[in-house]
């Protein structure tokens, strides 16, 4: 009966958002800067560029030598001959970095031209080339919002903190990852699933005034330590942390959110934050809403957060009959847009504070 009712209900026709998925805003390296929290897939219009980074990797690089003063973010010396086409940047906030890939430099063109940067800001500068293609890392005491652009011979990023840049921020935690696989039934995993929802929510958000962060956009492993630190160092209004249930009653489903009862504050209280999130995603997939309830020690990302922060589990992997929309693009999508709802509504709900 209960897999009648889901699938009656995934029958109904829905109107989805029509959404522009704006690319990460830049000067002049249109669709060339691709901002993750940590990793991602690139996007690259030149996929022969792509997939040369893509293979790229950060064990063979080594440590570069930096002019250090009071320089407004980094300045890289390039020659004419190096276009914008020629440029493609990638930001880890999970580990402080950005990551410069500049195809046509020869391979010792650094050891005469000199990079300087803003010494309070940028802690050091690693090297590597591979096929042609000059990597520079360059690390940060903290969360920054790069922008670059070509000027009078050079590569200019400036390096904002995110409150400089957007209204609002939040930051999704994508739960468990590498290793880490989360819970599994019917053939379906956790940290796959849950990756593609979050996926699709980067695809909605766009730009707008929202600074989003996710915690990861590839199959990497990160520790409650590492997702707790990008809450402070993103200045974060509010987190949201993604996930799946299960449950030894098989004909249980639905969609479950905890919330910090440990942490108050009357611009948000996370037991709104929770309540939204529940009416929105539940309403989105035509689905039920199980309850709201408050976090414990054993989710601890949740529990230790200074901001208002809840857990959505999106669904049951020990159902079958919702172990298998789980694993539909078309209910994912779904799923996105109601976090996404949920997250205009607490950006409003705060302004009108």
């Amino acid at each position: 009966m209960m897999k009648e009712r889901i699938m009656r209900r995934l029958a109904v026709s829905c109107a989805f958002f029509t959404v522009t998925a704006i690319a990460l805003m830049l000067l002049y390296m249109k669709n060339r800067t691709y901002v993750y929290a940590s990793g991602g897939t690139l996007e690259e219009t030149d996929a022969t560029l792509a997939e040369q980074i893509r293979n790229m990797s950060l064990e063979n690089m080594t440590e570069l030598n930096i002019i250090r003063r009071q320089e407004d973010g980094i300045l890289i010396p390039i020659h004419d001959g190096i276009t914008e086409e020629n440029i493609s940047m990638v930001t880890d906030s999970v580990n402080r970095n950005v990551r410069v890939y500049i195809d046509g430099l020869d391979e010792n063109y650094f050891n005469a031209q000199r990079i300087s940067a803003d010494q309070s800001r940028v802690t050091g500068c690693r090297i590597g080339y591979e096929n042609g293609i000059t990597q520079l890392m360059f690390r940060f005491d903290s969360t920054y919002e790069c922008r670059i652009s070509k000027e009078n011979g050079n590569l200019r990023i400036k390096l904002y903190r995110p409150r400089e840049i957007y209204d609002f921020i939040v930051l999704v935690d994508v739960g468990h990852g590498s290793s880490d696989a989360g819970d599994s039934g019917n053939g379906v995993s956790e940290k796959k699933i849950i990756l593609k929802i979050a996926e699709k929510l980067h695809d909605i958000v766009g730009e707008a005034s929202i600074g989003l962060y996710f915690t990861r956009l590839s199959d990497v492993e990160l520790t409650d330590e590492d997702r707790l630190r990008l809450v402070k160092s993103t200045d974060a209004d509010i987190l949201i942390s993604i996930h799946t249930a299960i449950s030894e009653d098989p004909e249980m489903f639905g969609v479950n959110v905890y919330y910090n009862g440990t942490y108050f504050t009357n611009a948000l209280p996370s037991v709104q934050l929770a309540d939204m999130m529940a009416r929105n995603v539940a309403g989105a997939v035509y689905g039920r809403a199980n309850g709201i309830y408050p976090a414990d020690a054993m989710r601890p990302l949740v529990y230790d957060a200074q901001v208002p922060a809840i857990e959505l589990e999106v669904g049951h992997l020990s159902n079958a009959a919702e172990a298998g929309l789980l694993m539909q693009e078309e209910y994912q999508q779904r799923i996105a847009e109601g976090i996404y709802q949920t997250i205009c509504d607490a950006q409003r709900a705060m302004e009108e504070r």
